[in-house]
């Protein structure tokens, strides 16, 4: 028996549960690239970051 006292809670028990099962898995990532100059990220380094991530989750 499974409990929960909120939306969020409750969406990331069905996602538990559902884990693995399927073709693929499904979720959420977030990735943070933070710069010394206090700039905003280039849309190269964003894309470089995206990809790295994806490679390391491969």
């Amino acid at each position: 028996m499974e409990i929960v006292f909120s939306d969020s809670a409750c969406g990331s028990l069905k996602m538990a549960q559902q884990y693995g099962r399927g073709k693929y898995c499904s979720g959420a990532a977030g990735i943070i690239i933070s710069r010394t100059d206090g700039d905003k990220p280039t849309k190269a380094e964003i894309k470089d970051a995206r990809r790295e991530f994806e490679e390391k989750e491969r």
